[in-house]
């Protein structure tokens, strides 16, 4: 007979398995639960033990399928692998490559190598379900709920899970030692925070609360320096990075936190933190001793083996170094890794594992600027601004304590690294739903639409600035061009030389009298100087006026170059003035709203695109969106019959280079 606890938490994960092919979300909650709480360590997991339960490998199997199954409740994404996944699959790849290149493919190399596989796939699992707030906050509020359970199972903690005064053996298999244990309970103490900053019904925020002096609790229980100096790190940066608006709260909550968290410690704790300071104590120190001894052949290691000595080969390799120093054996040095994970990924990965991975914590941090700079366009950005706080706190809490410590192929530090990934699509989402496109007169399309509006279109005097009267219409007949393609150079539409403005010129010198392809394919246009430089037949570039402007937005801004632009988002990243390469959504269409093409996340080359989206594009900045008003003179299709500007949606998706 199975104990109550038994029971619950069995019956608890086949549930959780269930509703994870139906919700994606329940998948990854009980993934990270799982993986928190280790129910083989616990002792209400034991006698479960004979059925051979995976829990993890059950718990990624079902939240697969969930996220295959149920495609409908997962987070739209632009891009299926974003730039931080592509930088992670890399690096996976060279971690396998790495095992394969050794003479002996040990156990414990190919062990880390499909630990990496498999988190990598949780990961994108993990991205993709965490880029909505209500998601991510989900995914916080688990680690909350596995921080209490964890900081619970260290307060219970019996004698015989301490050595030498430091707890171990609490936790998930990643930190079951007192170094891993302490930087990731120390990692999640921001997020903690920001949980009961942000969560409005009382119960998580007094959970939030537990969970944190639980949290605190433990890393005391730890006693690990490198915990230590990571939280000291992490205050510092508190203090400077504190988001205006909420600053004096944050000020409150670190000195009433910082001196809880002192009157938690005991006079042994003390002690052993203040060692981090008195540096004339190193050589005494049989810790700091084996550390710096252990990096001093890191170092040489790397310079025999520039390329790595493969995946989980670090301590045999170091078999070879035990002449080079005589601390070997007083510290026990043929029993350890190299405490500290930079180290680890140099001497086990070496130069090219050691690049994509700077990559990728560099990117992390990118991610954390953008999202400081999205926050800024959201009506409500107080509970943002204390995210991307919270988040900044934890990644840089356990990257320095991951410099004294090896967490290279640990989960949770590769969940933190994502968290920034997840939080700017957030936010970039709620950039987007929260400023649409404002609707136009006569259900003139948006971007994503490919409606048709009426074939007559009426003015407000307001809207067109004075440039047509109240009562004035044009009528547009309805027609199907060939299709065009906007970002194709082959078909791309050419003002004829002799206009002679900034949208672009043939590259012949001379006026087209009849419709020909020029020697690159693109369509060059007939009709005499005064049409082709823009006055239409019918007098002018009035055609251009009769365009119905949104309601709210100011007329369009008209360039040297005859463009019109309105923007309906100006943008807060990157600048695309000198870019050449760029990601962006568009659609693009008639004035009678003949839709001519249209594409979701393209990369185009702004050297070869229309030269009338090119020049609309390059004022533009990352999150911005613009509609782009190209003269029906200038640049139209072939075939077109009738007088037609090109109208061009574009959302500024990325500047890529």
């Amino acid at each position: 007979m199975w104990p109550i606890k038994t029971c619950l938490f069995f019956f608890g994960f086949i549930g959780a398995c269930t509703l994870s092919v139906v919700y994606p979300l329940v998948g990854i909650i009980n993934y990270m639960m799982v993986y928190l709480v280790n129910p083989n360590s616990m002792w209400w997991g034991r006698p479960l033990e004979p059925l051979g339960i995976r829990y993890s490998m059950a718990a990624a199997v079902c939240l697969i399928l969930g996220m295959i199954v149920s495609v409908g409740r997962v987070p739209t994404s632009k891009v299926f692998f974003g730039d931080w996944m592509l930088l992670l699959i890399l690096f996976v790849v060279i971690v396998m490559a790495s095992g394969w290149a050794s003479p002996e493919l040990s156990s414990y190399s190919a062990v880390l190598s499909d630990k990496m596989v498999k988190m990598t796939i949780f990961l994108f699992c993990f991205v993709r379900m965490g880029s909505t707030r209500r998601n991510l906050k989900a995914i916080l509020c688990t680690l909350v709920i596995g921080s209490l359970v964890i900081g619970y199972d260290a307060f219970m903690a019996p004698a015989d899970d301490f050595i030498r005064g430091r707890l171990n053996f609490v936790g998930g298999a990643d930190f079951r030692e007192s170094s891993g244990l302490a930087a990731h309970m120390a990692a999640m103490l921001p997020l903690i925070a920001v949980v009961a900053f942000i969560q409005r019904h009382w119960l998580w925020r007094v959970t939030a609360v537990v969970a944190g002096v639980l949290t605190v609790n433990t890393i005391v229980q730890c006693r690990t320096r490198s915990a230590f100096v990571g939280l000291l790190c992490g205050g510092v940066v508190a203090l400077l990075m504190a988001p205006r608006g909420v600053r004096v709260k944050v000020y409150a909550a670190l000195i009433v936190a910082s001196i809880g968290a002192y009157n938690l410690t005991d006079e042994g704790f003390r002690n052993r933190m203040l060692t981090v300071f008195n540096s004339a104590g190193y050589e005494d120190d049989a810790a700091i001793q084996a550390r710096v001894e252990l990096w001093d052949i890191s170092g040489q290691m790397f310079v025999d083996h520039p390329f790595g000595v493969g995946v989980g080969r670090f301590s045999e390799a170091l078999q070879d170094y035990r002449s080079l120093r005589k601390s070997y054996e007083q510290y026990s040095l043929g029993h350890r890794v190299t405490h500290n994970s930079y180290l680890l990924c140099a001497t086990e990965l070496g130069v090219q594992g050691t690049l994509v991975f700077a990559l990728i914590v560099s990117l992390s941090f990118f991610k954390l600027y953008q999202s400081r700079s999205l926050v800024k366009s959201l009506e409500d950005s107080r509970d943002a601004k204390l995210l991307v706080y919270g988040t900044l706190l934890s990644v840089v809490i356990y990257l320095v304590s991951a410099a004294f410590t090896d967490r290279l192929y640990t989960e949770s530090f590769w969940w933190v690294l994502a968290l920034p990934v997840c939080l700017e699509q957030a936010l970039l989402n709620e950039v987007y739903a929260g400023n649409p496109l404002p609707e136009l007169a006569d259900g003139y399309p948006l971007v994503g639409e490919a409606s048709l509006v009426s074939e007559t279109f009426f003015l407000e005097e307001s809207q067109l600035d004075g440039q047509a009267d109240a009562e004035d219409s044009l009528e547009c007949p309805v027609w199907a061009p060939a299709p065009v393609a906007i970002r194709n150079t082959t078909s791309q539409w050419r003002r004829d030389a002799s206009c002679g403005s900034g949208l672009g010129a043939s590259s012949s010198g001379q006026s087209a009298t009849s419709a020909e392809r020029n020697d690159r394919g693109q369509f060059r246009l007939p009709g005499e100087r005064a049409e082709a430089c823009g006055e239409s037949p019918s007098g002018g570039l009035d055609s251009m006026s009769a365009l119905p402007v949104a309601s709210g937005v100011t007329a369009p801004v008209t360039t040297l170059s005859g463009l019109k632009l309105l923007d309906y988002e100006r943008g807060i990243g990157r600048s695309s003035l000198t870019a050449s390469r760029v990601t962006i959504d568009y659609i693009g269409y008639l004035t009678d709203g003949t839709v001519i093409d249209r594409g979701n996340a393209v990369q185009v080359d702004l050297a070869t695109v229309m030269e009338g989206l090119a020049e609309g594009i390059r004022t533009m900045r990352e999150a911005g969106r613009r509609r782009i008003i190209i003269p029906w003179t200038c640049e139209r299709p072939l075939d077109a019959d009738v007088d037609s500007s090109v109208i061009i949606d574009v959302t500024l998706l990325t500047v890529d280079a």
